[in-house]
């Protein structure tokens, strides 16, 4: 706490003191009473105290407890005046951790409390993904004439965190060890467990499947048929590379940690469904893969079977989504379609999104990486592909995909803005996502302020995601 005396009236002394030393010189009764006119306001400033009892209550409430990342969580700040006394300037702000920005309504109030009374504010800001905590709000409450000040900060009641979590994190899971391949039923007949339907005997069928029950009835021979089970993989790829870690605005985050959140939820429904899931990130660099075990094109495998776990590798992946590299979407691009090389964006260019690129890069158009893996991808199994679609990389691994394999592409867009560049940069991503739905494909477009469950529910109906 911090209680001081401003001299704000110290002027009104001095007029004061002026009008009296000047009226005396020249024996002048008018100026001798213009001196009430100062002396009335240091005497109203003298005068002016804060109330000897004073007593405030602050509760908090955020919106959600587990917001995806870029979600808006709404904070509410309730200010109560619990004491007899009228507050007559009450200054508060909220205590918002740095690594947050405020995106609508404001954390500060200013205000009068009479005896009773409560004010709220409220606020949003933009979660992302760790543990957020909020200072307690710093309050100022001054006297009538402002002469008197107190400063401090007031416990609040509420909760006081916001988290932000790896869906994997939320909840027990089982060990890689304990997990099973799933099946999946298929509409042809076969062995299994399910019954499907009934068939003249040939030889050759095995006895068991034999319905003898029939057999008893009519003397007739018939084979009994079940819902044939086949075994289900979902290869499940995230598109890390650097040129996709970018953000709307600062604060904001990246494309990249949104796509690592939608797989990871996808990753969770998918294994909890009893699907046996693989996943393979995209991009990463030889330090952020240090601790796991890339394969000679750089790509890391996680899953049944694969050297690296899949929490160790969500783990560097939500490091790496982190670091950003630009803070705006990325330049656009001239090569809609095309997968030739193509150009990164330089230091210069990164900070306007309205240029293109002139410096080249010495990456290639990722064709050995998109080779490597389609030959590791199983034949019968389908792909789910997690990226902004900034570049045509990501579109290219579809295009050859669709062909062999049930694909479904999700895509968080990373463009929110008004500015020519970035409303460019918009365009081209449609029209690429527009490609991928033109070959058949199953797209879900994610924005930025849409809970990832509803835009996936929207594209996918049948898909269930576990909270």
């Amino acid at each position: 706490m911090n209680r001081t005396r401003v001299p704000r009236w110290n002027v009104g002394l001095l007029a004061t003191l002026a009008l009296a030393a000047v009226g005396l010189l020249y024996a002048n009764a008018t100026l001798l009473g213009a001196t009430l006119i100062p002396l009335s306001y240091v005497l109203y400033g003298a005068v002016s105290t804060l109330p000897a009892k004073r007593q405030l209550t602050v509760e908090r409430s955020v919106g959600s407890a587990t917001p995806a990342p870029g979600t808006p969580v709404d904070v509410t700040l309730t200010v109560e005046n619990e004491s007899e006394n009228v507050l007559p300037d009450v200054r508060l702000i909220d205590g918002v951790p740095d690594e947050l920005i405020v995106t609508e309504g404001s954390p500060r109030l200013c205000t009068s409390l009479s005896p009773g009374e409560r004010r709220t504010i409220s606020y949003s800001v933009i979660s992302r993904r760790g543990t957020y905590t909020f200072d307690d709000p710093v309050v100022r409450l001054r006297s009538m004439a402002g002469s008197d000040r107190e400063t401090t900060e007031i416990d609040v009641n509420g909760r006081d965190t916001v988290v932000c979590l790896s869906p994997l994190k939320t909840r027990p899971r089982e060990t890689q060890t304990t997990r099973h391949t799933g099946t999946v039923t298929t509409d042809s007949g076969g062995s299994g467990l399910e019954f499907h339907s009934t068939r003249q005997y040939r030889q050759g069928d095995p006895v068991n499947r034999i319905d003898w029950h029939h057999v008893a009835k009519t003397g007739e021979f018939i084979t009994v048929r079940y819902r044939e089970q086949k075994t289900s993989r979902t290869v499940l790829i995230v598109d890390a590379r650097p040129v996709n870690r970018v953000t709307q605005q600062p604060g904001y985050p990246t494309a990249v940690d949104r796509s690592v959140y939608a797989a990871e939820r996808l990753y969770d429904t998918l294994t909890e469904a009893g699907i046996d899931t693989t996943i393979a990130a995209v991009g990463l660099t030889s330090t952020e893969t240090a601790n796991l075990e890339p394969d000679p094109a750089g790509i890391v495998w996680a899953g049944s079977g694969k050297a690296t776990t899949p929490d160790a590798l969500f783990t560097a992946l939500n490091r790496a989504s982190t670091r950003t590299e630009q803070q705006s979407p990325v330049p656009p691009r001239t090569d809609l379609i095309s997968s030739q090389p193509q150009t990164e964006p330089s230091a210069q260019s990164a900070g306007n999104p309205g240029t293109a690129a002139t410096q080249p890069s010495a990456r290639t158009d990722g064709g050995d990486e998109r080779m490597r893996l389609l030959n590791q991808i199983p034949p019968d199994a389908s792909v789910m592909v997690c990226s902004p679609f900034v570049d045509n990389w990501p579109l290219a691994l579809c295009r050859a995909v669709t062909g062999e394999h049930d694909l479904v592409a999700v895509s968080p867009d990373p463009v929110n803005g008004d500015s020519t560049g970035q409303r460019v940069v918009g365009v081209q991503r449609r029209l690429r996502l527009r490609t991928l739905q033109g070959l058949g494909t199953s797209t879900v477009d994610w924005p930025i302020k849409q809970p990832f469950d509803t835009a996936l529910r929207a594209a996918l109906p049948g898909l269930r995601t576990h909270r």
